[in-house]
């Protein structure tokens, strides 16, 4: 049995182990059906995974954004938001399609158009992921849930990069349609826990509220 990201969620196990955070994530409550979570973050100042690597910065991306595939277990990319892909027969062209029901915090659908423009500004940042956006001859929406990746030559690593390396949190289009340097601070993603700014404490600590409908579309 491979064991995921969303698999562990889905599980009930405490929001820390599942989203691989440090201890530093502590639970309001000891069940797992934790409504809130406190993370004693001081130094968070800067909310956007991709222009800052900072672990600190990567903690908070993790709680709230989600991802197109992460590795198990075994270090073998599993799908997260994506429900099917195929590769075609010259190994060229990756299609991908969404799961159904995905959404974001703000309970706007989450769309193929904001998969492009999220792996766009993602390949900007560094060695690993330039490579596909080198390699690309296009990357683009062929429908609302569907999209592709379009490779000059066959890329046998593709679903690896996606997976591992700099984490690939999926935006909404208006806050990835930009460029890397320059930061994202809405904080809205459509991960298993949204920031509560109300409650936020910049320089102590932050909130995050469960989201409730993540798990209505786990697989």
């Amino acid at each position: 049995m491979t064991i995921t990201r969303r698999s562990l969620i889905k599980s009930g196990i405490v929001a820390g182990a599942a989203l691989s955070l440090p201890s530093i994530l502590r639970a309001q409550t000891s069940s797992g059906e934790a409504r809130t979570v406190g993370m004693v973050m001081s130094d968070l100042t800067v909310y956007d995974p991709i222009l800052s690597t900072a672990d600190i910065t990567s903690m908070h991306g993790l709680a709230i954004y989600d991802t197109l595939f992460a590795l198990d277990s075994k270090l073998v990319p599993q799908p997260q938001m994506v429900a099917n892909w195929k590769v075609s027969e010259d190994k060229k062209t990756y299609t991908f399609e969404l799961r159904d029901g995905l959404g974001f915090h703000d309970g706007a659908p989450v769309t193929a158009a904001d998969c492009v423009a999220s792996i766009r500004r993602w390949g900007q940042v560094d060695a690993g992921e330039k490579l596909i956006i080198e390699r690309a001859s296009d990357i683009a929406k062929t429908g609302e849930k569907t999209f592709t990746i379009a490779l000059k030559e066959p890329l046998g690593i593709l679903l690896d990069s996606l997976a591992e390396g700099l984490y690939l949190p999926i935006m909404r289009e208006k806050d990835a349609d930009r460029p890397a340097t320059e930061q994202v601070t809405s904080a809205i993603g459509s991960g298993p826990f949204k920031f509560n700014k109300d409650l936020a404490k910049p320089g102590a600590s932050f909130t995050y509220d469960r989201n409730e409908q993540y798990g209505n579309y786990m697989g």
